[in-house]
């Protein structure tokens, strides 16, 4: 079928008025005339339904193309005609199809099947670049926008499953990632079968997925087309629209249309053998399959004839070339012409059959990857010689080094494993795995200390999302692997009589699939049964009050009371010491002693920043416990927390963890709702009434003075307060003494380097209380003082003194975006 925007009703005539259905101001389309002669046209009786002609009309196109959907046609608009004979059950089918999308959305392009839209009984192309099979795709991660029209080729070359299939955008192979890529298309033989242009048939049958934008052309194959001749198209359409200078520099016909009579020529490669050392003759194993040469081709895109010098050697069966036994043999190569191409000059070649042996690779399924982690390869060639890996789609989702694959974003990624081959094995076939890189899980696995006989020990496992670093309700399952010790409870193990080394090993769970995003991941930790019973150092984490990300503060954070030494469930009193061991530990360092130890923030730090952003900073906190007459020694913990970039978001994400958050905002919103101005008060929940959740909600607003100290949670985050209870005057900007006869204010706030959110301190003079400048008052810097936490103390004063009986004022201003 060849559907020319140039030709629409295909009588090989200009067009006019009378070709089409005059709907108001709109030509409108009614039937798409095949070119082919194959009488596969398209058509549409709704006047509604029709798309629009246009001679002309975008800077880009200076031919006539047909509109579809909302933007330049009508919404919903499509053509459909009897689907050929030869599109059925799984075909090969090479569709190309020229267009201009007018916006993003995934309208079907062409689509086939039967009118039902059964679930695998059809296949759509679509504007996205996906083979579309209501069941599972083949998706490009491509589209027809961009500055002037594309041309895109979709090929199914004898396919066995939706994971098979070309595309081709503007003369470039895309790599595609499969869904439900095992399936089979089965497009039905006979019954109610159609083809439509822009718009396909959902699971029920309806019309839906309509496409937006412009078909300047479409020509569709019964077959798959080999690469030469997709060339050939490419440029034919490519120069015909306009648009040949966005095919790759390499492109055969980038400079030069191709030609369809005349003389023509013949290239006979063997693209896919290896050469022989010296003479370079390529050379193929006498047990190989026969096969086409890869590469060869006529410029005229009509087939080739083969015929050998020595049959005994490689003979030719059904126009291709057969290995029989060791020797060197002539290939010729012949095309005899047509009606519009001369015949070509017969070319020749040497081949060499060898009687190299043959090697399988075997590629396990290696399971699921994840982001930031990585996975071991572990295909092998029968042959021994080592396996070399690439990836071959997908390769944003993840990097190889070696046999390891290392996750770098969500998604699939396709591996291929290939071996080259030596003197005595031709080079394996090679084999691919797609691997799923999913949500990297963070399993943490707190080590455990030498136990006593019959010890019953807390096994502590907690499973965080990698990326946010927040706590997931993900099930573990705890097993012994090996030793004296038995699981109890599910998340216990009782040592038992004997001494000896147990190991229990941690895994992720997922039964009802409601991580399935996730991938799962088992850790393992081991420890000595002894005489002497042991203790155990447990960390409040992810929850209230416990350990999590901080963010920069100029109060040390009560750090001590969030771990302590416990055994057989009850306190031990042995005192924990906390270290920075890991990480930026220039920004951070712990002061103090058992529970009043406290995360201070140094002075002096300066932050990394990327792309002007702060980042975070990553440090590793350990714990331990020391042995007594009583214990054995705690096995140390190694924490790791991020120290956030202060801002509006790290401020309320901390507060939100703090263990006093629940108990003040409910005596906030208690006074709130008390109050008599409730006109002040909204039905924020919109449940129908104004009641203390409504109070609830106000309680995180900037305005909102949290913990009733007169201080608003906007100035709290901007003097380095404390929002959740009082504060002294002193963090409050205050009046210093006149020096010579100059006012002079007083204030904290964020270093330049760490105001992330970009807080504004305006101080402002005045004479009046009325009217305010920022002009004649000035910062000193000689007076501004480090308080660590990425806050400093500055001073303002006037520029002049205050003058004999007139009077000045003072004001400092904050504000955030």
């Amino acid at each position: 079928s060849w559907l020319d925007g140039t030709d629409v009703n295909a009588d090989s005539q200009a067009e006019a008025p009378s070709d089409f259905v005059q709907v108001g101001p709109l030509a409108k389309v009614n039937l798409w005339g095949d070119r082919s002669g194959k009488g596969n046209s398209a058509g549409q009786s709704d006047t509604a339904k029709m798309p629009v002609y246009y001679e002309k009309m975008l800077p880009f196109v200076d031919k006539p193309f047909v509109a579809f959907g909302a933007s330049l046609g009508a919404n919903g608009a499509y053509l459909s005609g009897a689907l050929p004979s030869a599109i059925a059950a799984s075909p090969s089918v090479t569709v190309l199809v020229t267009a201009f999308g007018a916006s993003d959305t995934n309208g079907r392009l062409v689509h086939f099947g039967d009118t039902a839209g059964t679930a695998g009984k059809v296949m759509s192309l679509t504007h996205k670049g996906h083979f579309d099979y209501n069941n599972g795709k083949l998706d490009f991660a491509s589209n027809f926008l961009g500055a002037k029209p594309s041309v895109g080729v979709f090929r199914r070359d004898n396919p066995s499953s939706y994971a098979d299939g070309d595309f081709f955008k503007n003369g470039t192979a895309l790599n595609g990632t499969a869904t439900n890529g095992s399936n089979t298309l089965n497009i039905p033989s006979s019954g109610s079968r159609e083809i439509l242009i822009g718009a396909g048939r959902g699971t029920n049958g309806a019309l839906n997925n309509f496409f937006d934008g412009m078909l300047l052309e479409v020509i569709v194959f019964d077959r798959a087309l080999d690469d030469w001749n997709i060339r050939r198209l490419e440029g034919y359409l490519a120069h015909k629209w306009g648009f040949a200078t966005t095919l790759p520099t390499n492109h055969p016909f980038r400079n030069q249309a191709p030609t369809f009579g005349g003389a023509q020529t013949i290239t006979l490669a063997f693209n896919e053998l290896d050469v022989e050392a010296g003479t370079g003759i390529p050379q193929v194993s006498n047990q190989a399959a026969a096969f086409y040469p890869k590469g060869s081709h006529a410029s005229s895109g009509l087939p080739l004839t083969f015929t050998s010098s020595n049959p005994a050697i490689a003979k030719i069966e059904n126009g291709l070339i057969k290995p029989i036994d060791e020797g060197v043999v002539t290939i010729t190569a012949t095309q005899a012409g047509d009606s519009h191409f001369a015949a070509a000059t017969t070319v020749t070649k040497q081949l060499k059959v060898i009687t190299k042996q043959p090697q399988t690779i075997t590629f396990p399924d290696p399971g699921d990857g994840a982001v930031t982690l990585s996975l071991d390869l572990n295909a092998t060639s029968n042959s021994g010689l080592a396996i070399t890996y690439q990836i071959t789609a997908g390769g944003d989702k993840a990097t190889l080094s070696g046999s390891q694959l290392t996750g770098t974003g969500i998604g699939n990624v396709t591996v291929e494993a290939t071996q080259a081959g030596n003197n005595d094995y031709f080079a394996a076939t090679p084999v691919s795995r797609t691997i799923a890189i999913k949500k990297a899980l963070r399993l943490i696995f707190d080590p455990i200390g030498d136990m006593g006989k019959g010890q019953v020990v807390p096994l502590r496992a907690k499973v965080f999302n990698k990326i946010t670093n927040k706590v997931l309700p993900v099930p573990i399952t705890f097993t012994v692997v090996s030793g004296p010790g038995t699981i109890t409870g599910g998340d216990k193990v009782t040592c038992g009589q004997s001494l000896g080394v147990v190991v229990v090993q941690a895994v992720t769970t997922d039964p009802t699939a409601a991580f399935s995003d996730f991938a799962m991941v088992s850790k393992r930790v081991s420890f000595n049964v002894t005489n002497k019973n042991g203790q155990t150092i447990v960390f409040k984490h992810g929850e209230k009050g416990g350990l999590r990300d901080l963010p920069f503060s100029r109060k040390p954070i009560p750090i001590g009371r969030m771990v302590s030494s416990m055994s057989a469930g009850q306190p031990t009193n042995v005192p924990v010491t906390l270290e920075i061991v890991g990480g930026a530990n220039n920004f951070v360092e712990i002061i103090g002693s058992g529970e009043q130890q406290r995360l201070s923030f140094k002075k002096g730090a300066t932050p990394t920043k990327v792309g002007g952003k702060m980042q975070n900073i990553a440090i590793q906190l350990k714990a331990t416990a020391p042995s007594t007459a009583a214990f054995n020694a705690a096995a140390p913990i190694i924490k790791d927390l991020n120290i956030l970039p202060p801002g509006k978001s790290a401020f309320f994400s901390e507060r939100r963890m703090d263990d006093r958050y629940d108990t003040v905002r409910n005596q906030f919103a208690r006074k709130l709702l008390a109050r008599k101005d409730l006109g002040k008060l909204k039905d924020l929940d919109r449940d129908g009434d104004i009641d203390l959740d409504d109070a609830k909600y106000m309680f995180d607003e900037d305005s909102s003075d949290s913990d009733g100290d007169g201080v608003s949670n906007l100035l709290e985050r901007a003097f380095g307060g404390d929002s959740l209870g009082p504060d002294t005057k002193r963090n409050m900007p205050r009046r210093l003494p006149a020096k010579g006869g100059k006012q002079r204010i007083s204030f904290v706030q964020y270093q330049s380097d760490f105001n992330e959110e970009g807080i504004e301190y305006i101080v402002e003079r005045s004479t009046d209380l009325r009217t305010w400048t920022t002009s004649g008052v000035s910062q000193m810097p000689a007076e501004t003082n480090d308080i660590g936490g990425g806050m400093e103390r500055v001073v303002w004063q006037t520029d002049a003194k205050v003058a004999d009986g007139s009077r000045q004022y003072l004001r400092l201003r904050v504000r955030t975006k």
